[in-house]
């Protein structure tokens, strides 16, 4: 193998390792589009669960109650509450009276 190189082998080697540099840059081109075909995917997903997170951040407040009503219903229950306890005041007052007109028949009777 220490002969003269000739045209025709220097032509097969140029044309063996054209063909070698045709398959791996078909290799890795293929890889590239894959690559990026996974990114596209992942982006794709990720504006999708953005929009979902959108929906429902504009959602909740629909579903739940907001705070100027959630203290309106506290203020409700709280002026039920007081006047609950009024009545009831009302009957304890009436109660001790009609206790107190008790005592004192019985206290005149003996």
């Amino acid at each position: 193998m220490n002969g003269n190189v000739t045209w025709e082998t220097l032509s097969w080697v140029i044309g063996i390792c054209s063909i070698v540099g045709a398959i791996v840059s078909g290799f890795l081109w293929k890889i590239h589009y894959d690559i990026n075909g996974v990114k596209r995917e992942a982006y794709e997903k990720a504006d999708k669960n953005a929009k979902d997170i959108a929906d429902l951040k504009a959602e909740i407040p629909e579903k739940y109650v907001s705070k100027s009503d959630h203290s309106e219903g506290n203020s409700q229950l709280l002026r039920a509450i007081e006047g609950l306890a009024g009545r009831i005041d009302s009957r304890i007052d009436s109660l001790t009276q009609s206790l107190m007109t008790v005592l004192r028949a019985r206290g005149s009777s003996e």
